[in-house]
This record gives structure tokens, sequence and C-alpha cells, in this order.
């Protein structure tokens, strides 16, 4: 695995992405229809770049998350949907191959779409 750098739309929120449900007195967890979108999108642009690289080494990872909203958005609560969604794409095999992370949360700027994630990601 070499060097990667991932545009990516901004994640919907945990809340937004997965569901639970309870058949008798089991619980079910299931990912919601904006997650389904989130993950079809990702996965399409995966795909396209040539990307299902099913990464199975350790690897570190800078986020710069740029929100779409003036909303609060918690950082944990975003990076859950953006992990499980690359590993949904066969970016890597499962993220807990992530063994370094920087996060950065991008106030809206001039030089950053709103709505955005930036991710570059390396093998150590």
């Amino acid at each position: 695995m070499s060097e990667y750098l991932l545009a990516l739309p901004f994640p919907p929120s945990v809340n937004s992405y997965y569901g639970i449900t309870c058949n008798g007195n089991t619980p079910h967890k299931y990912v919601k229809e904006r997650g389904r979108i989130y993950r079809k999108d990702v996965a399409k642009i995966i795909k396209d770049k040539d990307l299902e690289l099913n990464a199975n080494v350790s690897l570190s990872v800078t986020i710069t998350l740029t929100p779409p909203d003036n909303r609060i958005h918690d950082i944990d609560n975003v990076l859950k949907c953006l992990f499980d969604s690359l590993t949904h794409a066969n970016f890597w095999e499962d993220d807990f191959h992530v063994r370094k992370m920087t996060v950065d949360y991008n106030e809206k700027d001039h030089y950053t779409k709103p709505g955005s994630v930036l991710m570059f990601v390396e093998a150590l």
C-alpha cells in the first residue's frame, strides 16, 4: 500500500446512519436509508478511483472534516460512519487496521468545500 488522498462527502451522524430494531427480545442493528446512500456514494468513489484495496496493514490516517452547515457535529460521531463506509467499499479490510489518526475539524472557510472530508492514508 502506498499513500492515498481521498476526497469524500461529509458522513451522516451515527444516529442517522444506524438504527436498532427489536425482534422479540433481541435487538438488531441495521443501516438506515441515509447510511445506505452514503455507503453507496463512498463505494462509487472508491470503485471509480480503483481503490478497492482491501488493505490489511497498519495504517495512519489524517482527516480534515469540513461540515456542511453551521450545526455542531461531534467528531467521533461522524468517524464511525466514515470508517464503516470505507470498510464496506473494500478500501481496507477493516478499520481496526487504523493505528494512528489525526483529525481536524475545519470551520467553513473560502478554501475548502463545505460538507467534505479530506483523508490522507498511508501504511505505517
